[in-house]
């Protein structure tokens, strides 16, 4: 949970797309990570069409 959290935290202070493209390579290797991760992608995705 706390990889999770500094990696949500990275992206939301980068705002890029390079670094969200980086976490889901990361999730490629890292599967315990995946669900967790993938909800933070979706919250930053909808944070930033809002």
């Amino acid at each position: 949970m706390l990889l999770d959290y500094k990696k949500v935290r990275i992206l939301l202070i980068n705002k890029s797309k390079r670094s969200i493209i980086e976490l889901e390579d990361r999730l490629k290797t890292n599967l315990s990570l995946q669900r967790g991760a993938k909800l933070c992608l979706i919250l930053i995705i909808l944070r930033k069409n809002l």
